[in-house]
């Protein structure tokens, strides 16, 4: 069975809004409550409290330095990259 894992996507092409959507991909759905930009916070690995940076730089470079926020798992499902996406 796959495990969860943290990831980076940039949602802000379908995330027109601020606030509460689903992302859809297949039968996984995630929840957005938010979207806004990120701060160095981001950076810190929340079970060791690394810092890793290229987190943020990423994120800057790739998403226009904006993250979803408060997300949760609605539908559990697999996500690959490549996959298509729909936003209810």
């Amino acid at each position: 069975m796959p495990t969860a894992q943290r990831f980076v996507c940039d949602f802000s092409p379908y995330v027109t809004c601020d606030a509460d959507v689903l992302i859809w991909s297949g039968e996984l759905a995630i929840h957005v409550a938010q979207l806004r930009m990120r701060c160095v916070m981001t950076t810190f690995d929340p079970d060791t409290l690394q810092q890793d940076l290229r987190v943020l730089r990423k994120i800057v470079k790739e998403a226009n330095g904006k993250l979803a926020l408060d997300c949760a798992v609605a539908v559990p499902g697999v996500l690959r990259e490549g996959d298509p996406i729909t936003v209810s």
